[in-house]
């Protein structure tokens, strides 16, 4: 099976072609519910930032990015340490939701590599980490709410492939200003153009250490890990639903979101055309 079948930078306006940054990208011109849309050049997301090129920086440095979210474990900052370009510096907010030395994606990859676990299982898998994230990180997703109603900087938010923890972080940010459910959906699958199978192996490969010799016997198990799916951004909502009862609820009671913050972070975030 051919490992390049997710095409990179495919002609989207919202990805911005870098040479060393994968799915980056822009999450603004998705419309709320009221009519308004959301500023372009405010929220961006990505992979991780360890070969970023001098010719990113000189193209991120235009965008006044002031704050850096980085949602990586410990060992993945360490195994891809950021390597920020710009003559601006921006600060970076960092979260640990495991204990030292527990990494459940590592787990998984072993097993996977194995042959020790179906696909079925590996979707599963995914389904109960998605469970999971909404409260996580409702710390940092808390964090990037109160900075944003604070500042008027542009942020990025990441993670190593900027698919599954950025992707569950920017759609409930999205969620949170009344994006339309669509867009939200079609703005977390768009993780399955902006960056490459190969390229997101060999960064699971380096990370834990592994010398692969069936790699394509495994591509098919592997294919639930690596891409996003519809379903699992479901299975966070659903998880929500089911202990908080509602988004608003979670919003209110989790990230601790007054319905007069929430109003403030749209007026500042959502303009009308």
């Amino acid at each position: 099976m051919d490992m390049t079948d997710v095409i990179q930078y495919p002609h989207n306006p919202r990805l911005l072609p870098l040479q060393g940054i994968e799915n980056f990208r822009d999450s603004g011109g998705y419309q709320s519910r009221d009519g308004r849309y959301l500023k372009w050049g405010k929220l961006f997301r990505c992979g991780h930032l360890m070969q970023m090129t001098e010719t990113d920086g000189g193209t991120l440095e235009l965008l006044g990015i002031q704050a850096i979210f980085d949602l990586r474990t410990p060992p993945e900052r360490n195994s891809f340490p950021s390597n920020w370009r710009c003559q601006r510096q921006p600060h970076t907010y960092t979260i640990d939701v495991h204990a030292a030395g527990d990494d459940p994606k590592a787990d998984l990859f072993q097993l996977i590599l194995g042959g020790q676990i179906s696909c079925e299982q590996v979707r599963h898998h995914m389904f109960a980490d998605y469970a999971l994230m909404p409260y996580q990180f409702a710390p940092i997703l808390q964090e990037i709410c109160q900075y944003l109603l604070a500042s008027n900087d542009a942020i990025v938010v990441h993670c190593t492939a900027g698919k599954d923890r950025t992707g569950l972080v920017t759609a409930l940010l999205l969620a949170l200003l009344d994006i339309n459910e669509k867009d939200i959906f079609a703005d977390y699958l768009l993780s399955n153009q902006g960056f490459s199978c190969r390229e997101k192996l060999a960064h699971m490969v380096a990370t834990f250490g592994h010398k692969v010799d069936n790699l394509d016997a495994c591509m098919t198990v592997l294919k639930p890990l690596i891409q996003v799916e519809r379903s699992y951004l479901e299975a966070a909502l659903q998880a929500i639903k089911s202990r908080s009862g509602s988004l608003q609820r979670y919003f209110k009671d989790t990230l601790f979101m007054s319905i007069t913050e929430q109003e403030n972070l749209k007026s500042k975030l959502l303009e009308t055309k």
